[in-house]
């Protein structure tokens, strides 16, 4: 009784570790063909396919993703707009006891892009000093050029990093009061 079960136990293990194995390729594959998934991973229902399907093909549409074909076979990466969302997650907020300083001065005839820039840094975890001087204690935000760049507004902006400054008891409660 116990080889029995043994042998069914591997034979389990084996199917999951082959369907594993598949799955980059098999979800690569449905973005073109949704019956692909189906055919290449078994169990439709455990793995919940087609509402992992539908966000991965909203996560596209959106242009945070792009799948790209190499030798044959197909990758997922994330395109800069998805590096920046990423960068927007909180459980990212780890602190090196610097701080990040950003200063800008984008003219009025840009002022949308200014607008985005905005929104984007402080659900980075900016926190204005001053009209266009920001804050933010996450070492995140150094790759804040991936938003500049991708704005191209580089000839606009400074960052600097900061250990020490003259205002640090003024920033220390703003960034205490207005932690993300």
């Amino acid at each position: 009784m116990k080889k029995e079960t043994k042998e069914k136990l591997g034979e389990i293990t084996w199917d999951i570790l082959g369907t594993i194995a598949r799955t980059p390729e098999a979800l690569a594959m449905a973005f073109l063909d949704n019956n692909s998934l189906r055919k290449n991973l078994p169990s439709e229902k455990e793995f919940l396919s087609d509402r992992l399907i539908e966000y991965l093909r909203n996560l596209k549409k959106s242009g945070y993703i792009e799948i790209e074909k190499i030798n044959g076979s197909s990758s997922v990466r994330l395109t800069t707009k998805g590096k920046i969302k990423n960068m927007e997650n909180p459980d990212n907020n780890q602190s090196d006891g610097q701080l990040r300083i950003l200063s800008y001065d984008i003219p009025e005839a840009e002022s949308g892009k200014r607008q985005h820039f905005c929104r984007i840094i402080r659900r980075i975890g900016f926190k204005q000093l001053q009209k266009s001087l920001w804050i933010c204690q996450f070492n995140k935000a150094d790759e804040i050029d991936l938003v500049i760049d991708e704005l191209q507004i580089r000839k606009y902006v400074a960052y600097f990093i900061a250990n020490k400054s003259n205002v640090d008891e003024h920033i220390q409660g703003l960034l205490k009061n207005n932690s993300v």
